[in-house]
């Protein structure tokens, strides 16, 4: 503790080092483990391609990733909108 490295931070530079892969293993496994008291966790994924990636519904949100060479996603037109 004197050297300030017990309990650090969770939200730092230095998770992401962790690879995003491991990240969904450990969602997987709780959402089987919680599955049995809140069975919607288990809800699989409707979009049936991407069930290798993302076996359930709620794994989308990790694997989600938008490829760094799409660009903006807002419009000039929807800047100017908003």
């Amino acid at each position: 503790m004197d050297l300030g490295k017990f309990m650090l931070k969770q939200r730092t530079r230095e998770n992401i080092v962790i690879p995003h892969q491991l990240h969904q293993q450990e969602l997987d496994k709780i959402i089987e483990n919680q599955s049995q008291y809140y069975p919607w966790l288990a809800e699989l994924n409707p979009n049936k391609q991407r069930r290798k990636d993302a076996k359930y519904l709620l794994d989308e949100l990790v694997a989600f990733r938008i490829p760094y060479y799409v660009g903006p996603l807002v419009t000039p037109e929807d800047q100017k909108k908003g």
